[in-house]
């Protein structure tokens, strides 16, 4: 018998979209747009368990919608949001901004999970006058590779398992900051507590 020739892998290609990108998988299905030249402008997704949207420049979240127990992932050169939201209540979200860093919407909430782990570079986590809006159980942020600030704000209570800016400054504007067991503030970063904001 002759032997069975391996099947061929199919090439994929990256995707670049100028306008709005509405994406579903509902409801237990998966988004993988994982090409590192993908290009969108602007990503939403209806529904789905588990997303990963990558992107080589700067990318606008509009709604995402995330299930209990899933994943959201996102990796570009900046993360921004609208007067939209990530909604991934019980889900365990990634944002990882590059150096253009991540940009706060109008929305009330940014995002709402069970655990928020945030990326960024030189131009670090929200700003002065519009922290990342969050409502979730765990935290872990790193500014670090660019000593960027990070402006932050929770709507009710969060468990801190790393605050990481190096040499800059974590501003925090509302919300409980429970800190983890370990070191969870990096021993150089400095961080302003702006009332009604509690770190404890």
């Amino acid at each position: 018998a002759r032997p069975k020739k391996a099947a061929k892998k199919k090439k994929t290609q990256p995707i670049q979209v100028a306008g709005n990108t509405t994406l579903d998988a509902s409801p237990t299905g998966s988004i993988m747009l994982d090409d590192l030249a993908n290009d969108f402008a602007t990503v939403e997704i209806v529904s789905a368990l588990n997303a990963m949207v990558v992107d080589a420049n700067p990318i606008e979240l509009g709604d995402v919608n995330i299930a209990s127990g899933g994943t959201f992932d996102v990796i570009a050169d900046g993360i921004s949001f609208g007067s939209t939201s990530i909604n991934a209540s019980g889900a365990a979200v990634t944002l990882s901004g590059g150096d253009t860093g991540i940009t706060s919407g109008t929305a009330a909430v940014d995002v709402t999970a069970d655990s928020l782990i945030v990326a960024a570079g030189m131009a670090g986590i929200g700003s002065s006058d519009n922290p990342l809006t969050m409502s979730v159980a765990t935290l872990i942020t790193n500014t670090c590779d660019a000593s960027a600030d990070q402006f932050l704000s929770e709507t009710d209570s969060v468990t801190v398992l790393g605050l990481d800016a190096c040499e800059g400054t974590i501003t925090l504007s509302s919300g409980t900051f429970t800190l983890g067991a370990g070191e969870v503030i990096h021993d150089v970063t400095d961080v302003t507590i702006n009332s009604p904001a509690v770190l404890d």
